[in-house]
């Protein structure tokens, strides 16, 4: 079987989508080698391919790329399949964002996510949710039935993992790190509630009267200045540390080091910065919508989104109770275990062959 794959995803600066990308088809190659795989990326990076140049790449580059091809199936692990083909298309939906919150984004890419994807989605022969919580989301907004909706989980990077505590404390020292610290790895945009969490930090330290800071990694988005500035305004300039993007290689140690993770999102289609903490045997307070308790299951402290209040207590619950803290932290390594791109590899070749 020969299969096509939009790999543009996995060039420049990865994040979710791109990673996920790669380890799958890495995966898929290990166990079926008899699958001959054509990945197709552009000269440009994913940062450079704006609304209509990946419209432009998806359903123009791609389709002409595929007849030289001749594949028996096109791929597309994260972004829309061509809106025509002649061969049948597989797509993976990690979250119809667009359509949930359509107004958080600008012109350009709403007609992307509201709109575009959404039809080209609808064309494709089978759409993988990454999740139970996005399968929902695509039969109730986009009219799919569910029997052609496979849910197939995503998993961590294999870097993530449990760090010895002698190399932790070493890089500590190194960064200038020398007070506890809570993580959100998130890209700036009004979903991921940044603003909301700051507020509930700065209630935090105000009960706690704690060294704590809140270390906040993830891209620049369409909040940048309105969260900086909120933080800014409340006094937080020491408490916080902007990272901006980090590697995974970087990351996994910012993950062992923090005290847990917070992610307060208002919607989530997956929550991959959760489960790479949760392979580090870290747990965390994740809000109590979407995919995340899906994801985390017992392994959290859960907070409704919407209550800052509600997240300033567990943030205090969690600072305060190292043996909660350790508790959970076992049981998100345990439960993260479930979650391993071998599983996910043996259920992507199954809808590769029936999508044939």
């Amino acid at each position: 079987m020969k299969v096509a794959v939009d790999f543009q995803s996995t060039q420049g600066q990865r994040t979710g989508i791109g990673v996920s990308a790669h380890y799958l088809v890495q995966e898929i190659r290990r166990l079926a080698p008899e699958i001959d795989f054509f990945l197709f990326t552009s000269k440009k990076s994913s940062k450079d391919l704006r609304t209509f140049g990946r419209i432009f790449w998806e359903s123009v580059r791609i389709p002409l790329r595929t007849f030289k091809k001749e594949p028996d199936l096109v791929y597309s692990p994260g972004f829309a399949p061509a809106l025509f083909n002649f061969v049948p298309r597989v797509v993976t939906v990690h979250d119809l964002i667009g359509m949930v919150y359509p107004k958080n984004l600008p012109w350009g890419a709403r007609f992307y996510w509201s709109f575009w994807l959404p039809l080209c989605v609808k064309r494709a022969r089978t759409v993988v949710a990454s999740s139970e919580s996005t399968r929902r989301d695509i039969e109730r907004l986009l009219g799919i039935p569910p029997k052609k909706i496979p849910v197939v989980p995503l998993a961590a990077a294999p870097v993530y993992q449990r760090l010895p505590n002698e190399e932790i404390e070493q890089k500590k020292k190194e960064k200038g790190i020398d007070a506890p610290f809570f993580l959100s790895v998130s890209t700036l945009e009004p979903r991921k509630n940044i603003a909301g969490l700051i507020r509930a930090f700065a209630a935090f330290k105000k009960k706690a009267s704690s060294p704590c800071q809140l270390f906040i990694a993830g891209k620049c988005g369409g909040e940048s200045e309105k969260v900086k500035k909120i933080a800014c305004d409340l006094g937080l300039e020491r408490e916080i540390r902007w990272l901006g993007y980090v590697p995974d290689e970087e990351l996994v140690f910012y993950t062992n080091a923090s005290l847990g993770y917070v992610c307060v999102s208002f919607y989530e289609g997956f929550g991959l910065p959760v489960l790479e903490a949760m392979k580090c045997g870290k747990s965390g307070i994740c809000s109590n919508v979407s995919s995340l308790p899906e994801i985390v299951q017992q392994t959290g402290l859960y907070v409704d989104p919407a209550n800052e209040a509600d997240i300033a207590e567990k943030m205090h619950i969690f600072y305060t109770d190292k043996e909660l803290r350790d508790r959970l932290s076992r049981a998100a390594l345990e439960r993260a275990a479930f979650f391993n791109w071998t599983r996910a590899a043996q259920l992507m070749i199954e809808i590769f062959k029936k999508s044939r």
